[in-house]
């Protein structure tokens, strides 16, 4: 993520400030929704494409913005609960598929044996 798309502090900090939050928040939305997505198996797979850091200069966040913020906060730790156990469904699934597959591969006499003849 660039810098470069946030608003730079001006003689009214407040209105610039504002906005840059508004677009750092916009930008953390989004990527709350590609994970929640993802955590509902309607996602691409894909996950983000590096790490979130704060944009430089961005300040603090003005007391105006705290409840989205929170709001986003919540979102995005119920987001990471649900990807973890996706996570772990995904692994035992997994596990189970090897394990089948296994027994198959193993198996290379019948199961059952036809006497009768």
């Amino acid at each position: 993520m660039s810098t470069d798309q946030h608003p730079a502090p001006s003689a009214t900090p407040t209105a610039a400030t504002d906005a840059a939050w508004d677009l750092t928040l916009d930008e953390l939305e989004a990527a709350v929704l590609a994970a929640e997505s993802l955590a509902l198996g309607a996602g691409d797979g894909a996950g983000p494409a590096q790490g979130w850091a704060p944009p430089a200069g961005l300040g603090p966040l003005p007391a105006s913005r705290e409840p989205r913020a929170r709001a986003l906060a919540a979102r995005q730790q119920t987001a990471l609960e649900a990807l973890a156990e996706a996570r772990d469904r995904s692994v035992r699934q997994l596990a189970a598929l090897e394990q089948m597959g296994s027994t198959a591969v193993r198996s290379a006499e019948p199961a059952y044996l036809d006497r009768s003849f």
